[in-house]
């Protein structure tokens, strides 16, 4: 333990570990703990002397949870995948090529991941949690084992409605950048995620929202009604 605790200092101290930036926190890598990162507020980086177990919610499921904190500082599970879509063009020199690969990539994913997600989805709204569908890196496409992972997973408001279709199209569809993208067209890409998104929907149960203007952009981008 005495072990993980100096590797969480080095690497919350190394901006080069940054691997991921949230509206509030930033993500690092902690060399010599693969299946860990350390995620922490931009603000304050205090680490204490100890790791405190924190209780998982999720019966083992790897949502990017914490298991260990430290202060400030949470250690969570690891997440792997590329983000989906595009949510900081800035940081990228080539973002319409980034999103549309992103897009392309999230069309092709089998069936089967697209189940997955749904039954993540009901399964965290099943134990009191919500998922931030906002910013496409919230969903990482792990092409590999064939499955979209979800990070940035939170207890949920009262005033926060259940997941939706939109939770899986929104994100996977790039929404926040679908506007600026100036590239090839991307309909039948935009098409296959609705599709295989309301397919796994109507498997697992959770509901469509016809009313939802996240979704209607979506299926607008789809040339879809």
């Amino acid at each position: 333990m005495n072990a993980l605790i100096e590797a969480l200092t080095r690497a919350v101290a190394n901006p080069a570990a940054r691997i991921g930036t949230g509206g509030g926190s930033f993500v690092h890598a902690i060399q010599g703990f693969p299946q860990y990162v350390a995620r922490f507020p931009k603000s304050r980086q205090i680490i204490g002397d100890v790791l405190e177990h924190v209780d998982d919610p999720f019966e083992g499921r790897n949502f990017g949870n914490a298991v260990y904190r430290s202060g400030d500082v949470t250690i969570n599970k690891r997440q792997l995948g590329v983000p989906a879509g595009m949510t900081y063009p800035g940081h990228v020199s080539n973002p319409d090529s980034v999103y549309r690969d992103m897009v392309g990539m999230a069309a092709d994913m089998p069936q089967q991941a697209y189940n997955q997600f749904a039954d993540d989805l009901k399964f965290v709204n099943d134990r009191g949690h919500q998922f931030d569908p906002s910013k496409s890196n919230n969903v990482l496409i792990d092409a590999l084992a064939k499955r979209f992972n979800m990070v940035d997973i939170n207890p949920a408001s009262r005033n926060v409605p259940k997941s939706t279709l939109s939770y899986m199209t929104t994100p996977l569809a790039g929404n926040t950048y679908a506007w600026k993208y100036k590239g090839e067209p991307l309909t039948a890409a935009y098409r296959g995620i609705v599709e295989k998104a309301r397919r796994a929907a109507a498997l697992t149960g959770i509901p469509e929202w016809p009313d939802d203007s996240s979704l209607a952009y979506t299926m607008k981008l789809a040339g879809l009604t």
